[in-house]
C-alpha cells in the first residue's frame, strides 16, 4: 500500500486526489488517530498520471486570484433561523436568497454519531448543515456528486473547509458560472476518534446511550448569548445542555486536532466566493447593536460572492471595521499555531488508552475565568475575570 504524502502534516485530507483518480486506485480511509488519508491500493493498476499529485491543495501553493473583499456583520431577520444556527443564520438565508429552483447543496451533516459530507436536492432538508460540526468528516465521494450536478445543468452550492474548497476548485479545473461556494473560519478538523471516546464516557456516566449530539447550542444570558454550549441526547429522550463540553474544549485547545490544521495555510489562500464566521467582540465592535442576539461576519472574496451577499434582504446588515474584525477573528486571515502537547494527549488517550474526561482536564483544565465568562453577563465577567484570573494563575503555581 502506497501513500501519497511523506509525514500526516502533508495531508490535508480533502480528497481531490481520490476524486480525480481515473483508475480508482485511492480510497480514502481513516488512520489511527481519528482522520481521513488517501491511500493507494493495488498499485499495478496505478497508471502513474500524476493527476492525485496535481490537484493536491497542499502541493498547490502558487494557484491564487485577485480580489478585493467586501466585509459586514449580519444576522437573519428569521428567530428560528437564527435559533437553530451557530451565528447569525446567513448560510441559510444565502441558500433562500438565491431564488433559483432546487438547488444543490453540500454540506457537513450528522449521520448518527458520525459526521459526513451530504446533500441536498433542494431547500427542503437544508437545516441539516446548520451549526458547526468539530469532528472530522467523512469526505463520502463528494466531489465527484458536485461534479455529476454541475454536468447536468443544476445549480451548486458547496459549503466546506478552506482547504476542502481549494481541492474542489483543483479537481474540477474550470470555472462554473454555476456553482457557489461557501467556506468559515475554520479551527480546524477534529479526530473522530477522540470524538467516540467521548461519546463512550458521556454513555458511562450517564449509564444511558447518546444518540445525537450537537455543538453550539444557544443559551441565553443577561446581555448576550453564550453560543459556546454542547448537547445531547440520550435513548430516554433527555436532553442534556453543557455550558462548555470537555471535548468541545479539546478540540478548541488543539489538543485533538488533525497534524496540517496547526498553522493552516488555508486561512490567508481563500478560493472560495463567500466566507462565513462569528462576529467577535460584539459589544465593541458594534456598540450601537441593542440585541441579545449574536451575528455573523460576511465576506466576499469574488465578485459572485459580491452579487450573491449583495441580493440577501432578509437579514439585518451592520457595517464594520475591517481591521478589527481581523484583529478578534486572526483564523480568517491566518492559521493558528498547534498545542504543542498535542501528540502527547493523543498518544495518551489512543494508545494509551488513559480516561478521556481525566486527560483532557489534565491538559487543558476549564479555568476559573472561562467558568466566569460562560455563566455570566458581560458586566458581571468584567468584574470577576481579572480576580478569577489571578486565582488562575495561583492555581497553575501550585501544581508546578
Amino acid at each position: 500500500m502506497q501513500k501519497l504524502y511523506t509525514v500526516d502534516s502533508e495531508c490535508c485530507g480533502c480528497s481531490a486526489c481520490e476524486a480525480v483518480c481515473p483508475v480508482n486506485v485511492i480510497k480514502m480511509e481513516i488512520n489511527e488517530e481519528g482522520f481521513f488519508y488517501p491511500n493507494i491500493y493495488n498499485e499495478k493498476n496505478c497508471i502513474q498520471c500524476g493527476l492525485c499529485k496535481k490537484v493536491c491543495p497542499m502541493k498547490r501553493k502558487d494557484i491564487s486570484q485577485n480580489f478585493s473583499k467586501q466585509i459586514f456583520a449580519a444576522v437573519s431577520n428569521n428567530q428560528d433561523i437564527w435559533e437553530s444556527s451557530s451565528s447569525g443564520g446567513i448560510f441559510t438565508e444565502i441558500c433562500q436568497s438565491l431564488k433559483i429552483e432546487n438547488p444543490v447543496i453540500f454540506g457537513a451533516s450528522w449521520d448518527g454519531l458520525n459526521v459526513i459530507m451530504d446533500y441536498s436536492d433542494g431547500l427542503d432538508d437544508i437545516c441539516k448543515f446548520r451549526k458547526s460540526k468539530y469532528v472530522i468528516a467523512n469526505p463520502n465521494g463528494m466531489f465527484q456528486k458536485v461534479k455529476e450536478y454541475l454536468n447536468l445543468g443544476r445549480f451548486v452550492i458547496f459549503s466546506g473547509t478552506p482547504c476542502q474548497i481549494n481541492g474542489l476548485n483543483l479537481f474540477l479545473n474550470k470555472k462554473s458560472e454555476k456553482l457557489l461556494t461557501i467556506d468559515f473560519a475554520c479551527h480546524g478538523q477534529g479526530s473522530k476518534i477522540i470524538f467516540d471516546k467521548w461519546i463512550e464516557y458521556l454513555e458511562r456516566t450517564n449509564k444511558r446511550k447518546v444518540i445525537g449530539f450537537s455543538f453550539r447550542e444557544k443559551r441565553r444570558l443577561k446581555d448576550h448569548i453564550n453560543s459556546n454550549c454542547c448537547s445531547y441526547v440520550l435513548e430516554n429522550g433527555d436532553k442534556i445542555i453543557e455550558n462548555r463540553d470537555y471535548y468541545h474544549h479539546a478540540y478548541v485547545n488543539g489538543l485533538c486536532m488533525r497534524k496540517s490544521c496547526a498553522d493552516c495555510q488555508f486561512a490567508n489562500h481563500r478560493l472560495s466566493d463567500i466566507t462565513l464566521a462569528d462576529f467577535k467582540n460584539l459589544k465593541n465592535g458594534l456598540p450601537d447593536y441593542e440585541e441579545i442576539r449574536n451575528v455573523s461576519t460576511v465576506i466576499a472574496n469574488t465578485d459572485k460572492g459580491k452579487m450573491v451577499i449583495n441580493k440577501l434582504n432578509n437579514i439585518s446588515k451592520f457595517e464594520v471595521d475591517d481591521e478589527f474584525v481581523y484583529r478578534y477573528n486572526p483564523k480568517l486571515v491566518k492559521g493558528l499555531p498547534g498545542n504543542p502537547q498535542r501528540d502527547n494527549f493523543m498518544n495518551d488517550v489512543i494508545v494509551l488508552n488513559k480516561d478521556v474526561s481525566k486527560t483532557i482536564k489534565r491538559y487543558a483544565k476549564i479555568s476559573l475565568k472561562e467558568k466566569v465568562e460562560y455563566n455570566c453577563s458581560t458586566k458581571v465577567y468584567r468584574i470577576l475575570a481579572p480576580v478569577m484570573g489571578v486565582f488562575d494563575k495561583i492555581i497553575n503555581k501550585l501544581k508546578r
